[in-house]
């Protein structure tokens, strides 16, 4: 049964706060918004709502697919160097969300991180251009797509489609760029080439589709 009360709305209002920018403390976040209702939590209440043994809990699900974005992004300026898909990336998570190690542990051993991800091969000479602040300002029609996705392949799915496609997208050339450039990138079938002039969006909902450029 899937619960919806004043400290999910809190939870879900928390992490949504985060989608953006990245993690920062939950907990004051989750209390601020609870101080409506006149209702109150401390961390080990918050981290039995995010690890609810019921799998469909809203919290649970909404926590888990962050947590699982933020192992996966491919570069963070909150990451602090941390490679995705590693227990060093996951710890740093948890530290930027202001758990103790107590409740790192517990999150840890219900939510384990996924330690596998996708090998990409990058030009030499590749000039980085699809910038977390490019990536907010197209976003749309991720966001509509995502709540998509979410029924089909679940948090960690959805999560792991996020970071492939942004790895591939912002291996490409820009699209904006004044010059036509020829680039493609490839990971895991994927592949593909993309016309000059198109937007970052456009793009990345190309690579979405999985699809592969004959010319790989």
């Amino acid at each position: 049964m899937i619960r919806e009360d004043e400290y999910t709305r809190a939870v879900v209002k928390a992490l949504g706060g985060m989608d953006e920018y990245g993690p920062e403390p939950l907990l004051p976040d989750v209390q601020h918004a609870l101080k409506r209702s006149g209702r109150t939590i401390d961390e080990s209440g918050l981290v039995a709502i995010l690890t609810d043994d019921d799998q469909n809990a809203k919290e649970r699900t909404e926590f888990h697919l962050a947590l699982s974005r933020w192992d996966a992004a491919p570069d963070a300026e909150w990451a602090g160097g941390t490679a995705p898909a590693t227990r060093e990336r996951r710890a740093r998570v948890l530290e930027a969300l202001g758990f103790s190690e107590a409740a790192s542990q517990r999150i840890d051993e219900v939510l384990p991180p996924k330690l596998t991800h996708d090998v990409f091969l990058q030009d030499p000479e590749w000039d980085p251009w699809y910038t977390p602040e490019r990536q907010r300002a197209h976003s749309f029609y991720w966001k509509q797509y995502e709540k998509i996705l979410r029924n089909k392949v679940g948090g960690i799915g959805v999560a792991s489609i996020d970071a492939a496609t942004t790895n591939v997208v912002s291996r490409l050339a820009d699209p904006t760029a004044e010059a036509p450039t020829s680039r493609r990138a490839s990971s895991s079938g994927m592949c593909r080439a993309v016309r000059p002039r198109t937007s970052p969006e456009s793009s990345r909902r190309r690579s979405m589709r999985g699809t592969a450029s004959s010319s790989c």
